[in-house]
C-alpha cells in the first residue's frame, strides 16, 4: 500500500491550525491487518467473555476477524517510536494515541499502518478533571414535585412491571457526558445497594471517575434506572424508571468541554467494551453532525447510515447482537432538522420526542435519512419529562435525550419477557406495536411503542379499532364522555364497560343491556385527569381494551 505523506503532513495543518512545533494532540492509527494475532476464531473463550459469546449464539453471528484483538505486535511497534497508546478498536483494527505533532510522520511512516487521522488537539488522556461542563440537552425547569407515571404509561410499561419484568438479568451500558450524583442521590440508592453499576469508565481522560463531569447522563440514566417512591412525605411524588432492576455500565464518551471526532471513537471503544462485558442494550443520548473544528463535519448527504464513524461503530454493535438505542437528535427548530450520527443508521432504534398531547416536539429532529429511510423510528415522552438530577431532586426536561432511553428501558423489559427473540425481531415488534405502524412518516417514525402489543397482548393502543367492529371515540378525550360504536354484525345482548387508571384502579363501571345497546353506546363517567386510561369492553362474544389518552 502506498501512502501520501504530504496528504497526511497537510491533514495534520489543516485540522489542527498549528506549526509543526511541540503540540501534543490525539490521534487515530490505522493498521493494514492483523498478522501477528495470538489468538484464533477457533478459541473465542480466549478473548471474549461467557455472555459476549452466548449472545452471539443467539443472534446467530459467527466470530470473525473483526472480533480478535489488535495484533500486540503492532502495538509494540507502534510504542517504541515514542507514542503512548491508550484504546485499541478490534473492529476497526485501529489505535488511539497521544502525541507530540513531531511523532506522527514517524508513526505513519510504519509499514502496517494505513492511516493517521487528527481527531483533537491537545491533551485530555492523561488528566482527569472534577469541573463541570455543558451538556447538549434542552432545556430543564427547576425542582418540582413530578412523576414519571404518565411517561411510562404513554409506552403501557405499568403493564410490563406488573408481569415482573423490571428489567432483571438484562445489562444496558449508557454512554454520556458525565454521571454527577449517581453515587449520592436517593432515588439510585437501589441500583448502588444491590451493586447493579457493574462497570464505569471515562474514555475522554482515561480514568475511572464518571460521577463528577456534567450530569446530562444522570437525567438520562433516571428514566431507566431510578427508583424511589416517595419524596419529601410526598405521597404523588414517583419517580420510576422504565427499567429500574436492570444491570448497568456508565460509560462517558462525550466531552462536554468541546466537540471533535474523538467522541464518536470513544463511543466504538465504549461499545467494544459493553460488548466484552456481555451487554445486551446501549443507550446513548449523544449525535454528531458539526465539530468544534468545522473540517471535521458532516453534511447531511453523509447522514446516511454508513458514513459517520460513529454510526459505523453503531452497526458494528448491532452486528454483534447488541440492541442500540439512540435519540434522533434535537435538530428539528434549527436549520439542520434531521437526524443526527449514530441515529441515522438503519440498525439503531432511533427516538424522538412528543410532548403530553401526543404532538411532535419542536426541536425533534425528523427524517428522511439521506438515503431516503424513515427516522426516527419511534418517539416518546421528550417535552417536560420528569426526570432526576445531580441535587437530588426531580426536575422537568425537554429532549430526545429523556425518551430515547425511556424506551431503552422498554427494549430491556422486552428481553427480559422474550429473550429467546433475536435483536432484528424485537426491533419489528416495537415498531409493529407502535401506535402509526399502519401508516410511519418522518416526523413520528412508527409513533409510540406499546409493550403490551410488542409482546402479542390484546391491548389496542390509541386510535385503534378493535376488527373494524367496535369503535371508541374521541381518542384522545377531553370531556368525560366517550363513544362506543357497535356492529351490528356482533349481535350484543349485553355490554359490561370498566375504566381503568394507569396504575389499574377501575374509575368507572357501567351494564349495558340490549334495550341500551343501539347504533353508539354513549359511557360516562367523571374524576379524570389528564394521562392515560384504558376501557375494558367485554360481552358474550368478545372481550377487549382499548387504550386511550386524556389530554
Amino acid at each position: 500500500m502506498v501512502k501520501s505523506r504530504g496528504a497526511l503532513t497537510i491533514l495534520i495543518l489543516l485540522l489542527s491550525g498549528l506549526s509543526l512545533k511541540a503540540q501534543v494532540n490525539r490521534y487515530v492509527v490505522q493498521f493494514t491487518d492483523k498478522a501477528g494475532s495470538e489468538y484464533t476464531v477457533d478459541r473465542p473463550e480466549d478473548f471474549l467473555s461467557e455472555k459476549a459469546i452466548l449472545r452471539r449464539e443467539k443472534e446467530g453471528v459467527e466470530v470473525g476477524e473483526s472480533d480478535l484483538p489488535v495484533s500486540q505486535t503492532y502495538l509494540d511497534q507502534l510504542a517504541a517510536t515514542g507514542v503512548e497508546v491508550y484504546h485499541t478498536s478490534k473492529w476497526m483494527n485501529l489505535a488511539l494515541i497521544q502525541c507530540n505533532v513531531n511523532k506522527v510522520l514517524t508513526v505513519d511512516a510504519l509499514p502496517f499502518v494505513s492511516r493517521v487521522e487528527l481527531v483533537a488537539p491537545g491533551a485530555r488522556l492523561t488528566k482527569e478533571e472534577t469541573a463541570n461542563g455543558r451538556f447538549k440537552s434542552k432545556s430543564a425547569t427547576g425542582r418540582v414535585l413530578a412523576t414519571t407515571e404518565f411517561q411510562n404509561s404513554l409506552l403501557s410499561i405499568q403493564h410490563m412491571h406488573r408481569q415482573g419484568f423490571y428489567g432483571q438479568g438484562v445489562l444496558i451500558a449508557i454512554f454520556d457526558g458525565g454521571f454527577g450524583g449517581v453515587d449520592a442521590v436517593p432515588f439510585f440508592e437501589d441500583v448502588r445497594s444491590s451493586n447493579r453499576i457493574i462497570q464505569t469508565y471515562d474514555f475522554v481522560t482515561n480514568g475511572q471517575q464518571v460521577y463528577t463531569f456534567d450530569d446530562h447522563g444522570t437525567r438520562v440514566f433516571s428514566t431507566i434506572g431510578a427508583k424511589m417512591v416517595q419524596i419529601e412525605g410526598k405521597d404523588t411524588t414517583l419517580i420510576l424508571g422504565t427499567a429500574p432492576a436492570a444491570d448497568f455500565a456508565l460509560f462517558v464518551t462525550e466531552d462536554v468541554k468541546s466537540e471533535y471526532r474523538i467522541e464518536e471513537y470513544n463511543w466504538l471503544f465504549g461499545a467494544e467494551k459493553a460488548d466484552s462485558l456481555g451487554a445486551d442494550i446501549i443507550h446513548t443520548s449523544v449525535g454528531y453532525n458539526v465539530f468544534s473544528d468545522s473540517q471535521m463535519n458532516y453534511t447531511k448527504a453523509q447522514m446516511d447510515g454508513k458514513t459517520a464513524i460513529i454510526t459505523q461503530a453503531a452497526n458494528l454493535a448491532a452486528d454483534k447482537g447488541i440492541f442500540v438505542v439512540a435519540s434522533v437528535g434535537n435538530e428539528g427548530s434549527n436549520s439542520w432538522k434531521k437526524a443526527t450520527a449514530p441515529a441515522d443508521s438503519p440498525k439503531v432504534l432511533s427516538v424522538g420526542a412528543v410532548d403530553n398531547s401526543g404532538k411532535l416536539a419542536s426541536f425533534s429532529s425528523i427524517g428522511p435519512t439521506a438515503d431516503g429511510r424513515i427516522k426516527p423510528d419511534v418517539v416518546a415522552l421528550g417535552v417536560f419529562a420528569t426526570v432526576g438530577a445531580e441535587s437530588g431532586s426531580l426536575i422537568t426536561a425537554n429532549g430526545t435525550s429523556y425518551s430515547a432511553p425511556m424506551v431503552a428501558g422498554f427494549v430491556a423489559g422486552l428481553i427480559q419477557a422474550e429473550p429467546e427473540k433475536t435483536r432484528e425481531e424485537l426491533f419489528n415488534d416495537i415498531l409493529n406495536s407502535a401506535n402509526r405502524s399502519t401508516n410511519p412518516d418522518t416526523l413520528f417514525g412508527y409513533g409510540i411503542p406499546d409493550f403490551v402489543k410488542a409482546t402479542g397482548g390484546k391491548i389496542l393502543s390509541v386510535d385503534d379499532v378493535i376488527n373494524d367492529k367496535v369503535k371508541v371515540y374521541p381518542n384522545p378525550f377531553t370531556e368525560n364522555r366517550l363513544s362506543i360504536k357497535i356492529n351490528n354484525e356482533l349481535a350484543i345482548n349485553s355490554l359490561s364497560v370498566q375504566m381503568f387508571d394507569a396504575n389499574g384502579k377501575m374509575i368507572a363501571q357501567k351494564e349495558y343491556n340490549s334495550y341500551d345497546i343501539n347504533d353508539v353506546v354513549i359511557f360516562e363517567f367523571s374524576g379524570t385527569t389528564p394521562g392515560v386510561y384504558f376501557l375494558r369492553l367485554s360481552s358474550s362474544t368478545f372481550e377487549k381494551q382499548v387504550k386511550l389518552l386524556r389530554y
